[in-house]
């Protein structure tokens, strides 16, 4: 088997679902944005979450979120504000209309992989999942032992 064609074939196949799109839902970046924006004002505060706090815990750039977050303000499912004597950055906060969404999304997507692993037998799904689990905390040691090599290089 060769190691690298695996994971990039699962991904590849994955992303060519557009899962959010065939269920009538946003494009999965918009999605994840607005559920991260979500998942951000629960642990935040309700007075909304910085740009630069979406986009790390996004996995990227802030420009990246702030083109994506131009579309959701646009349709009305987000919004941005300041805060007075807070000049660090832009916070953004869901509108009714992007909570609304969220959770018809949390319903959508939960019906779907439901109906979908239920095609599958449930210890099938446990051993992948383990597995799953296994091969993520070894590529995540991976990376964490690559950027405490490049920081001890001079």
């Amino acid at each position: 088997m060769n190691l690298l064609s695996k994971p990039l074939e699962i991904s590849r196949k994955l992303h060519l679902l557009r899962i959010p799109e065939q269920l009538g839902l946003l494009p999965e970046g918009e999605s994840c944005t607005l559920m991260a924006i979500r998942e951000g004002n629960a642990t935040e505060g309700q007075n909304g979450i910085r740009i630069s706090e979406l986009a790390a815990r996004l996995g990227v750039s802030v420009p990246t979120v702030s083109r994506c977050l131009q579309k959701l303000t646009q349709e009305g499912y987000a919004q941005k504000s300041s805060r007075e004597g807070d000049r660090r950055g832009t916070y953004v906060t869901l509108t009714p209309k992007g909570e609304e969404f969220c959770r018809q999304n949390l319903t959508v997507m939960s019906d779907f992989i439901k109906r979908a692993f239920s095609k599958i037998d449930e210890q099938e799904l446990e051993q992948f999942f383990l597995t799953f689990d296994k091969v993520y905390d070894a590529l995540s040691s991976e990376l964490s032992a690559n950027a405490k090599e490049s920081h001890e290089k001079p």
